[in-house]
Protein backbone atom coordinates (compact mmCIF):
# COMPACT_ATOMS: atom_id res chain seq x y z
CA UNK A 1 0.00 0.00 0.00
CA UNK A 2 0.75 3.85 -0.70
CA UNK A 3 0.54 5.22 3.17
CA UNK A 4 0.44 8.92 3.59
CA UNK A 5 1.78 10.42 7.69
CA UNK A 6 0.87 13.85 8.28
CA UNK A 7 2.71 14.47 11.35
CA UNK A 8 1.70 18.15 12.85
CA UNK A 9 3.07 20.56 15.58
CA UNK A 10 6.43 20.60 14.22
CA UNK A 11 6.98 23.68 12.38
CA UNK A 12 9.55 24.81 15.29
CA UNK A 13 12.55 22.07 15.68
CA UNK A 14 15.82 22.92 15.63
CA UNK A 15 16.33 21.24 12.72
CA UNK A 16 14.49 19.55 9.64
CA UNK A 17 12.67 16.62 10.24
CA UNK A 18 14.00 12.85 8.92
CA UNK A 19 14.67 9.63 10.64
CA UNK A 20 18.61 10.46 10.36
CA UNK A 21 18.47 13.58 11.54
CA UNK A 22 16.22 12.44 14.48
CA UNK A 23 18.81 10.35 15.50
CA UNK A 24 22.20 12.09 14.43
CA UNK A 25 22.17 15.36 13.14
CA UNK A 26 20.66 17.84 15.65
CA UNK A 27 16.84 17.17 15.25
CA UNK A 28 14.95 18.06 18.56
CA UNK A 29 12.08 15.97 17.96
CA UNK A 30 8.93 14.84 20.14
CA UNK A 31 7.88 11.89 21.15
CA UNK A 32 4.56 11.94 18.83
CA UNK A 33 7.31 13.21 15.87
CA UNK A 34 9.57 10.11 16.43
CA UNK A 35 7.13 7.44 17.55
CA UNK A 36 5.73 8.28 13.49
CA UNK A 37 9.08 8.04 12.24
CA UNK A 38 9.94 4.97 13.68
CA UNK A 39 6.39 3.56 12.47
CA UNK A 40 6.73 5.10 8.65
CA UNK A 41 10.41 3.02 8.87
CA UNK A 42 9.05 -0.43 9.98
CA UNK A 43 6.44 -0.17 7.27
CA UNK A 44 8.98 0.87 4.68
CA UNK A 45 10.67 -1.98 5.41
CA UNK A 46 7.95 -4.16 5.26
CA UNK A 47 6.71 -3.52 1.33
CA UNK A 48 4.55 -0.44 1.78
CA UNK A 49 5.84 2.78 -0.11
CA UNK A 50 5.54 5.52 2.74
CA UNK A 51 5.72 9.44 2.64
CA UNK A 52 5.85 11.70 5.98
CA UNK A 53 4.64 14.91 5.76
CA UNK A 54 5.08 17.71 8.61
CA UNK A 55 4.62 21.22 8.87
CA UNK A 56 6.62 24.03 6.37
CA UNK A 57 8.81 26.25 9.32
CA UNK A 58 8.80 29.99 8.53
CA UNK A 59 11.28 31.37 5.91
CA UNK A 60 13.30 33.04 9.44
CA UNK A 61 13.88 29.89 10.96
CA UNK A 62 14.29 27.75 7.68
CA UNK A 63 17.51 30.44 6.87
CA UNK A 64 18.85 29.58 10.69
CA UNK A 65 19.17 26.43 9.84
CA UNK A 66 20.39 26.66 6.46
CA UNK A 67 23.06 29.20 8.06
CA UNK A 68 24.35 26.36 9.96
CA UNK A 69 24.80 23.88 7.16
CA UNK A 70 21.44 21.89 7.65
CA UNK A 71 19.06 21.37 4.22
CA UNK A 72 15.85 19.75 3.41
CA UNK A 73 14.52 19.05 0.41
CA UNK A 74 10.99 18.26 0.34
CA UNK A 75 10.25 15.00 -1.81
CA UNK A 76 14.04 14.20 -1.98
CA UNK A 77 14.87 13.30 0.94
CA UNK A 78 14.83 9.75 1.75
CA UNK A 79 16.09 7.69 4.85
CA UNK A 80 15.29 4.36 5.64
CA UNK A 81 12.97 4.11 2.90
CA UNK A 82 10.68 6.87 4.08
CA UNK A 83 9.90 9.85 1.96
CA UNK A 84 9.69 13.40 3.76
CA UNK A 85 8.15 16.66 2.47
CA UNK A 86 5.85 19.07 3.42
CA UNK A 87 1.77 19.43 4.24
CA UNK A 88 -0.20 20.37 2.58
CA UNK A 89 1.39 20.49 -1.17
CA UNK A 90 3.58 17.51 -0.65
CA UNK A 91 6.30 18.96 -2.91
CA UNK A 92 8.37 16.83 -4.65
CA UNK A 93 5.49 14.14 -4.53
CA UNK A 94 4.76 13.49 -7.87
CA UNK A 95 2.53 10.54 -7.04
CA UNK A 96 -0.32 12.19 -4.53
CA UNK A 97 -2.52 8.69 -4.63
CA UNK A 98 -2.46 6.85 -0.92
CA UNK A 99 -4.20 3.77 0.23
CA UNK A 100 -4.07 4.89 3.71
CA UNK A 101 -3.83 8.78 5.54
CA UNK A 102 -2.66 8.61 8.36
CA UNK A 103 -3.19 11.89 10.77
CA UNK A 104 -1.34 12.23 13.74
CA UNK A 105 -3.38 15.08 15.73
CA UNK A 106 -3.55 18.98 14.74
CA UNK A 107 -4.78 18.61 11.20
CA UNK A 108 -8.38 19.08 10.20
CA UNK A 109 -7.86 20.55 6.77
CA UNK A 110 -8.36 17.45 4.68
CA UNK A 111 -9.47 19.25 2.00
CA UNK A 112 -6.87 21.95 1.82
CA UNK A 113 -4.34 18.37 1.27
CA UNK A 114 -3.09 17.62 -1.82
CA UNK A 115 -3.98 13.73 -1.68
CA UNK A 116 -6.39 11.37 -3.22
CA UNK A 117 -6.92 8.72 -0.42
CA UNK A 118 -8.84 5.27 -1.46
CA UNK A 119 -9.06 3.44 1.72
CA UNK A 120 -9.13 4.85 4.53
CA UNK A 121 -8.00 7.52 7.24
CA UNK A 122 -6.24 6.83 10.41
CA UNK A 123 -6.87 9.54 13.58
CA UNK A 124 -3.63 8.22 15.67
CA UNK A 125 -4.18 10.61 18.86
CA UNK A 126 -0.55 10.97 20.39
CA UNK A 127 -3.63 12.76 23.54
CA UNK A 128 -6.09 12.07 25.84
CA UNK A 129 -8.58 14.16 23.99
CA UNK A 130 -9.42 14.83 20.29
CA UNK A 131 -9.39 17.70 17.39
CA UNK A 132 -11.42 17.94 14.48
CA UNK A 133 -13.61 15.17 14.97
CA UNK A 134 -16.50 16.93 12.46
CA UNK A 135 -13.82 17.18 9.72
CA UNK A 136 -12.75 13.73 10.13
CA UNK A 137 -16.35 12.48 9.87
CA UNK A 138 -17.18 15.12 6.76
CA UNK A 139 -13.66 13.85 4.86
CA UNK A 140 -14.45 9.59 5.62
CA UNK A 141 -18.54 10.27 4.31
CA UNK A 142 -17.60 12.63 1.39
CA UNK A 143 -14.53 9.81 0.53
CA UNK A 144 -16.26 6.75 1.15
CA UNK A 145 -13.00 6.05 3.82
CA UNK A 146 -12.70 4.06 6.47
CA UNK A 147 -12.18 5.34 9.64
CA UNK A 148 -9.20 3.61 11.83
CA UNK A 149 -8.71 5.27 15.34
CA UNK A 150 -5.33 4.52 16.97
CA UNK A 151 -4.97 5.13 20.82
CA UNK A 152 -1.48 4.84 22.25
CA UNK A 153 -2.38 3.50 25.40
CA UNK A 154 -5.75 1.50 27.23
CA UNK A 155 -5.85 4.79 29.50
CA UNK A 156 -5.89 7.42 26.79
CA UNK A 157 -8.73 5.33 24.87
CA UNK A 158 -11.11 5.97 28.27
CA UNK A 159 -11.08 9.45 27.43
CA UNK A 160 -11.53 8.42 23.69
CA UNK A 161 -15.01 6.69 24.12
CA UNK A 162 -16.99 9.80 23.42
CA UNK A 163 -14.77 10.09 20.10
CA UNK A 164 -14.78 6.59 18.84
CA UNK A 165 -18.93 6.44 19.58
CA UNK A 166 -19.41 9.96 17.55
CA UNK A 167 -17.56 8.34 14.63
CA UNK A 168 -19.13 4.70 14.91
CA UNK A 169 -22.62 6.51 15.13
CA UNK A 170 -21.81 8.72 11.74
CA UNK A 171 -19.63 6.42 9.60
CA UNK A 172 -20.04 3.26 8.10
CA UNK A 173 -17.04 1.07 9.16
CA UNK A 174 -15.08 1.92 12.44
CA UNK A 175 -12.16 0.13 13.74
CA UNK A 176 -10.59 1.18 16.50
CA UNK A 177 -7.21 0.12 18.69
CA UNK A 178 -4.78 0.20 20.87
CA UNK A 179 -0.99 0.65 20.16
CA UNK A 180 2.31 1.64 22.50
CA UNK A 181 4.86 3.76 20.80
CA UNK A 182 7.72 2.61 19.89
CA UNK A 183 11.31 3.84 20.94
CA UNK A 184 14.58 4.30 19.19
CA UNK A 185 16.11 1.37 20.54
CA UNK A 186 18.95 0.98 17.53
CA UNK A 187 20.65 3.95 18.95
CA UNK A 188 19.69 3.48 22.58
CA UNK A 189 21.38 0.16 22.12
CA UNK A 190 24.90 1.98 20.37
CA UNK A 191 25.07 4.37 23.43
CA UNK A 192 24.59 1.65 26.05
CA UNK A 193 27.41 -0.53 24.14
CA UNK A 194 29.67 2.05 25.07
CA UNK A 195 29.58 1.93 28.72
CA UNK A 196 29.45 5.43 29.52
CA UNK A 197 30.78 5.99 33.16
CA UNK A 198 27.50 6.87 35.12
CA UNK A 199 27.52 9.83 37.38
CA UNK A 200 25.99 9.99 40.73
CA UNK A 201 23.37 12.47 42.16
CA UNK A 202 23.33 13.64 38.64
CA UNK A 203 19.93 14.79 37.80
CA UNK A 204 18.50 14.50 34.23
CA UNK A 205 15.03 16.54 32.98
CA UNK A 206 14.86 15.40 29.20
CA UNK A 207 10.57 16.09 29.09
CA UNK A 208 9.13 19.00 27.99
CA UNK A 209 10.53 22.00 31.04
CA UNK A 210 6.35 22.84 31.34
CA UNK A 211 5.98 19.23 32.58
CA UNK A 212 7.57 20.00 36.00
CA UNK A 213 11.14 21.01 35.33
CA UNK A 214 10.69 23.90 38.02
CA UNK A 215 9.33 21.23 40.51
CA UNK A 216 11.95 19.20 39.98
CA UNK A 217 15.36 21.59 40.04
CA UNK A 218 13.81 22.70 43.25
CA UNK A 219 13.78 19.25 44.96
CA UNK A 220 17.54 18.57 43.23
CA UNK A 221 18.54 21.92 45.04
CA UNK A 222 16.67 20.54 48.33
CA UNK A 223 19.00 17.56 47.95
CA UNK A 224 22.34 19.45 47.08
CA UNK A 225 22.48 18.15 43.50
CA UNK A 226 21.59 20.86 41.35
CA UNK A 227 25.42 21.61 40.85
CA UNK A 228 25.18 18.11 38.08
CA UNK A 229 21.44 19.51 36.75
CA UNK A 230 20.84 19.08 33.05
CA UNK A 231 17.53 19.73 30.61
CA UNK A 232 17.02 19.11 27.57
CA UNK A 233 13.80 20.22 25.82
CA UNK A 234 13.20 19.18 22.28
CA UNK A 235 11.32 22.65 21.62
CA UNK A 236 14.34 24.56 21.98
CA UNK A 237 15.35 25.75 18.99
CA UNK A 238 19.13 26.85 20.04
CA UNK A 239 20.01 23.46 21.82
CA UNK A 240 18.98 20.78 19.42
CA UNK A 241 19.02 17.25 20.93
CA UNK A 242 19.26 14.35 18.61
CA UNK A 243 18.51 10.99 20.07
CA UNK A 244 22.32 9.80 19.90
CA UNK A 245 23.21 13.26 22.16
CA UNK A 246 20.21 12.36 24.91
CA UNK A 247 20.62 9.13 25.24
CA UNK A 248 24.07 10.13 26.07
CA UNK A 249 23.38 12.14 28.57
CA UNK A 250 20.76 9.55 29.69
CA UNK A 251 23.49 7.00 30.21
CA UNK A 252 25.63 9.00 32.33
CA UNK A 253 22.94 10.40 34.75
CA UNK A 254 21.79 9.17 37.96
CA UNK A 255 17.84 10.26 38.12
CA UNK A 256 14.76 11.79 35.99
CA UNK A 257 12.33 13.47 38.63
CA UNK A 258 9.46 13.94 37.04
CA UNK A 259 6.84 16.20 38.91
CA UNK A 260 4.47 16.76 35.62
CA UNK A 261 3.24 19.78 37.21
CA UNK A 262 2.86 23.11 34.77
CA UNK A 263 3.92 26.37 35.69
CA UNK A 264 -0.08 27.64 35.18
CA UNK A 265 -1.15 24.61 38.40
CA UNK A 266 -2.21 22.32 36.27
CA UNK A 267 -1.45 17.88 36.70
CA UNK A 268 -0.31 16.77 33.15
CA UNK A 269 -1.18 13.24 32.44
CA UNK A 270 0.69 11.85 29.81
CA UNK A 271 -0.57 8.61 27.61
CA UNK A 272 2.37 7.33 27.12
CA UNK A 273 5.46 9.31 28.34
CA UNK A 274 7.99 8.19 25.64
CA UNK A 275 10.46 10.66 27.85
CA UNK A 276 10.14 8.67 30.92
CA UNK A 277 10.25 5.29 28.37
CA UNK A 278 13.76 6.48 26.81
CA UNK A 279 15.33 7.34 30.42
CA UNK A 280 14.52 4.27 32.35
CA UNK A 281 15.41 2.39 29.16
CA UNK A 282 18.71 4.32 29.08
CA UNK A 283 18.84 3.09 32.98
CA UNK A 284 17.87 6.47 34.73
CA UNK A 285 16.59 6.07 38.01
CA UNK A 286 12.99 7.71 37.43
CA UNK A 287 11.42 9.43 40.10
CA UNK A 288 7.29 10.17 39.17
CA UNK A 289 3.45 9.96 40.29
CA UNK A 290 1.55 6.90 39.02
CA UNK A 291 -1.12 9.17 36.89
CA UNK A 292 -1.93 9.30 32.86
CA UNK A 293 -0.26 5.80 31.54
CA UNK A 294 2.32 5.80 33.93
CA UNK A 295 1.48 2.41 35.42
CA UNK A 296 0.22 0.80 32.54
CA UNK A 297 3.19 0.95 30.59
CA UNK A 298 6.06 1.43 32.87
CA UNK A 299 4.72 -0.01 36.61
CA UNK A 300 7.13 -1.80 38.97
CA UNK A 301 10.04 -0.07 37.29
CA UNK A 302 9.86 3.42 38.22
CA UNK A 303 9.69 4.60 41.76
CA UNK A 304 6.15 5.85 42.74
CA UNK A 305 5.70 9.07 44.78
CA UNK A 306 3.06 9.50 47.38
CA UNK A 307 0.78 12.07 46.22
CA UNK A 308 0.72 15.52 48.48
CA UNK A 309 -1.33 16.40 51.59
CA UNK A 310 -5.31 17.08 50.61
CA UNK A 311 -5.07 16.16 47.27
CA UNK A 312 -8.64 14.97 45.90
CA UNK A 313 -7.60 12.07 44.35
CA UNK A 314 -10.78 10.88 42.47
CA UNK A 315 -10.20 14.00 40.24
CA UNK A 316 -6.52 13.50 40.28
CA UNK A 317 -7.11 9.78 38.88
CA UNK A 318 -10.03 10.13 36.65
CA UNK A 319 -9.72 13.63 34.68
CA UNK A 320 -7.48 14.31 31.80
CA UNK A 321 -5.78 17.56 33.08
CA UNK A 322 -6.35 18.09 36.71
CA UNK A 323 -5.82 22.35 38.45
CA UNK A 324 -4.16 21.26 41.47
CA UNK A 325 -1.94 24.41 43.13
CA UNK A 326 -1.33 21.48 45.45
CA UNK A 327 0.97 19.43 43.62
CA UNK A 328 3.61 22.48 43.84
CA UNK A 329 5.65 19.89 46.74
CA UNK A 330 8.76 18.75 46.79
CA UNK A 331 9.16 17.12 50.26
CA UNK A 332 7.49 13.78 49.21
CA UNK A 333 10.14 14.18 45.97
CA UNK A 334 13.16 14.73 48.49
CA UNK A 335 12.05 11.77 51.15
CA UNK A 336 11.49 9.05 47.80
CA UNK A 337 15.28 9.97 46.90
CA UNK A 338 16.60 9.62 49.67
CA UNK A 339 14.81 6.47 50.94
CA UNK A 340 16.13 5.51 47.84
CA UNK A 341 19.18 6.31 47.90
CA UNK A 342 19.76 4.43 51.69
CA UNK A 343 19.03 0.42 49.25
CA UNK A 344 21.72 1.27 46.31
CA UNK A 345 21.61 -2.72 45.58
CA UNK A 346 17.67 -2.80 45.53
CA UNK A 347 18.32 0.87 43.13
CA UNK A 348 20.75 -0.82 40.61
CA UNK A 349 18.81 -3.75 40.31
CA UNK A 350 15.84 -1.42 39.47
CA UNK A 351 17.95 -0.18 36.74
CA UNK A 352 19.44 -3.05 35.11
CA UNK A 353 15.28 -4.08 35.38
CA UNK A 354 13.92 -1.11 33.31
CA UNK A 355 16.60 -1.36 30.77
CA UNK A 356 15.71 -5.29 29.68
CA UNK A 357 11.97 -3.81 30.20
CA UNK A 358 11.96 -1.65 27.43
CA UNK A 359 13.89 -3.41 25.46
CA UNK A 360 11.47 -6.30 25.21
CA UNK A 361 8.38 -4.18 25.11
CA UNK A 362 8.70 -0.98 22.99
CA UNK A 363 11.05 -2.41 20.00
CA UNK A 364 9.40 -1.52 16.74
CA UNK A 365 10.20 -5.15 15.61
CA UNK A 366 7.52 -5.90 18.47
CA UNK A 367 4.99 -2.72 17.78
CA UNK A 368 5.40 -2.82 14.44
CA UNK A 369 3.36 -5.76 13.63
CA UNK A 370 0.28 -4.53 14.98
CA UNK A 371 0.49 -1.81 12.67
CA UNK A 372 0.59 -4.33 9.56
CA UNK A 373 -2.68 -6.02 11.36
CA UNK A 374 -4.19 -2.97 11.86
CA UNK A 375 -3.21 -1.81 8.03
CA UNK A 376 -4.76 -5.06 6.86
CA UNK A 377 -8.46 -4.20 8.12
CA UNK A 378 -8.25 -1.60 5.14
Amino acid sequence: MRILFVVTGNGSRSNFITGHKMRYDKAGLSGTDTSSILVAEYLANNGHEVVVAVEESGDNLKEDRNNRGYTFNPGKEIVNGVTYTYIPNLEGIEDVNFDILVNCLWFGEYDNLNAKIKRGVFYWCHLSWGYYMAELKDYAIKHNLKVGYVNISKWAREHHLENIKYLEENIPTVYETVIPNPMTLDVMKEVLDKKLERKHKKVVFPAQWSRGGDVALKAVKELGWDENFVAFDYVNLGNGIDKETLFTELATSDYFIFPQYTPNEHVYKDVHSCAMGEALGMGVIVVSYPLGSHEEYYGGYYYKLDFPPNIDMERMMSERVTHEPKMDYIDNIVEKVKQIEENIELKESMRDKSISYIFENFDIKKIGPMWIDFINKF
